[in-house]
This record gives structure tokens, sequence and C-alpha cells, in this order.
């Protein structure tokens, strides 16, 4: 992975990628895409992918051979009824859609769903009101991958403390910190902010 040197390294994205908030990290010297809840960013170059998540899931899929890979961040209302069965939640289908855009998009740039591998965290209760949301999203997205056939070869999901997940997408490696006690709520803001608007039904991001 090539690292970059100055702010006019940065490559640009796609259209649909622009409101990602992309920076040249002067520790590491990677051009590095910082998610937050609701987005979804794809990169077959060479450029990291991070995010804090707590209660959301973050999804981190690639395929190595194709040296492409993508992240999502989301969470789900609670919902105990599986697609299509009495009392299932159509706001579910904000976090479906998420993952087959991701799988999709993969697939699109060059990327096998056979050797597609998918990595999963986050879904901690950071705070009670989002304890069923949690388990919600993790049963959907394994669900999801599973009826796909496609490979979970690592996931880091439930408790109670929020992570740092800093993604390679090139190669699929992934680096994760379970957090400590939070310093601020903003963390807890955004991702509570973020729930209601899922539950409304008004996220389009």
């Amino acid at each position: 992975m090539r690292r970059a040197r100055y702010e006019y390294d940065i490559p640009p994205v796609a259209p649909q990628y622009r409101a990602i908030n992309r920076y040249l990290d002067p520790h590491t010297g990677y051009v590095t895409a910082k998610l937050v809840p609701g987005q979804l960013y794809l990169c077959d170059h060479s450029e990291l992918i991070t995010a804090v998540t707590g209660g959301c899931l973050t999804v981190c899929a690639s395929d190595s051979w194709a040296r492409i890979g993508g992240m999502a961040q989301f969470l789900v209302p609670p919902n105990r009824a599986l697609p299509g069965a009495p009392g299932y939640d159509p706001r579910h289908r904000r976090g479906l859609f998420m993952m087959e855009r991701l799988i999709r998009e993969l697939m699109r740039h060059g990327a096998h769903r056979d050797t597609v591998r998918v990595k999963m965290f986050g879904g901690a209760v950071i705070a009670p009101e989002f304890a069923d949301a949690c388990q919600a999203t993790i049963r959907m997205a394994k669900e999801y991958l599973r009826t796909e056939g496609i490979i979970v070869d690592k996931s880091d999901l439930g408790l109670l403390q929020p992570r740092k997940v800093l993604f390679f997408p090139d190669s699929g490696r992934v680096l994760v910190k379970r957090l400590g006690v939070l310093r601020n709520n903003t963390l807890l803001e955004r991702e509570r902010e973020y729930l209601q608007r899922v539950q409304s039904g008004s996220d389009r991001r």
C-alpha cells in the first residue's frame, strides 16, 4: 500500500462517495476514509477505511484477489420477524439495502462472490435503548450472508464496549481496538440520532 505525502495525493472518488470524510492521516501517511452511521464506501486503490462503532454494525467486505474492499455501517430497528413473515418491519430494508449494495458494488468492480470475505464488528449495547436494535441488526446481517453463501471469516460483536475499526480494503486486513469508557457523548448521540432517522424512515444516505 503506497503512502501519500501531500493532500493533493488524495485521489478523486465517484459522486456517491463525495460526502465521505477523506483526509491524509499524518500519523499513518495513508489517505483515510472515515465513515459515520448510514454510510458506505468502496475502494479499489491504496486507501484505509475507518470507523468508530458502538451499537451500529460495521461490515467490512473484500476480495483480496481482486484487491478491492468496502465498508458499510448501519443499524436497524428492533424486529423479530424475517422478511416476508407476518410482523416483518419494512424499515429493515434499509439495512438489507446496505448489505446488498456493498456486495453488488464489489462484484461490479471485479470481485467474485466465492472469494469475497466479510468481517463484522459492533453491535455493542452502549446504552440500554440500543439492546434490541443491536440484536436485530446482527441477526439480519448474519441471515443475509448465510442466504447469499458469503463467508464471514472474522467477527467481534455485542458486549458493551465501542470499537475502533481500521480496514485495509485491498488486502482485507482489519485492525480492531475495543475502547474503554466513552469520554464524551459524541458517539452515543450520533448513533441515537441515526437510529431515530431510521425509525422514522427519514434516512436517505
